[in-house]
């Protein structure tokens, strides 16, 4: 129908009353066709522009959150490599100096068990030599006239003393120190 309408054949017959009111009908026609296709067009994103809006508060929420906590761990970082670790370096070497007393502790104990070891093995000597043991004292005199004469030829025997470790050899310094605080 809205063919016959607008071809060039059939304009000639139509009467001016009948192409108006024909007109206004394809135009009526047109409006109604055109309103229920915008219905479907029309769509209602009130309630999911509501669901982005919360969404996209979420994430700006979260990111100032994670820029807070990149600022706390660079303020942590900096302290760290401004204070903490010049203090850790130190203590580092006030460490070595410990490492090095602790090997002259060492050093001295080692020297300290030498020179016991050497004084035991003297005193086993002095005794052998003296017959300190009482039964052997007891059957030497019991062997000799009660009114014999007493040899006056004793052995006297010489002590010398074994060479012993000083102090000084080790810690030098705690000497200096002390005659320091002594004069």
């Amino acid at each position: 129908m809205a063919d016959e309408l607008l071809s060039p054949e059939t304009s000639g017959k139509i009467t001016f009353d009948e192409s108006l009111t024909d007109r206004a009908k394809l135009d009526s026609l047109v409006t109604n066709l055109a309103q229920e296709y915008s219905k479907y067009l029309k769509v209602d994103v009130s309630s999911e522009k509501t669901v982005l809006e919360d969404e996209v508060e979420d994430v700006l929420t979260r990111l100032d959150e994670f820029t807070s906590l990149v600022d706390m761990v660079r303020g942590d970082n900096a302290l760290c490599l401004n204070q903490t670790l010049p203090e850790i370096h130190k203590k580092c070497a006030e460490m070595e100096k410990i490492f090095v007393q602790i090997d002259h502790l060492e050093e001295m104990v080692k020297t300290i068990k030498q020179n016991l070891d050497v004084m035991e093995e003297k005193v086993n000597e002095a005794e052998e030599q003296l017959d300190s043991s009482s039964v052997k004292k007891l059957f030497n005199t019991l062997q000799k006239p009660l009114f014999s004469k007493k040899p006056s030829e004793k052995k006297q025997l010489k002590y010398e003393p074994p060479e012993i470790f000083k102090t000084e050899d080790f810690f030098p310094a705690s000497a200096s120190s002390a005659e320091n605080t002594n004069t």
